[in-house]
């Protein structure tokens, strides 16, 4: 994805790297639920770390401590 963005689609680096790290959070987000990620795909077995589940109490406290980290990351640059 990153290579076809760079270097087809004209795209700059910055972009790609946001682009590729937003892409890689969303699997990670979807894999600490109950639904899991299908990374075999066509396979159909999902693989799954249920953390939290989908609308419950503890996917906002999640999703809030890895937006604080990322800020705090980025902040420090």
């Amino acid at each position: 994805m990153a290579f076809v963005l760079t270097f087809y689609g004209g795209i700059a680096g910055g972009v790609v790297a946001a682009l590729c790290i937003g892409y890689v959070v969303h699997l990670a987000g979807d894999f600490v639920t109950n639904s899991g990620i299908p990374l075999l795909w066509p396979i159909k077995r999902r693989y799954r770390l249920p953390l939290a589940k989908t609308g419950g109490f503890v996917e906002p406290v999640i999703v809030l401590a890895v937006t604080v980290w990322a800020g705090i990351v980025q902040w420090g640059r």
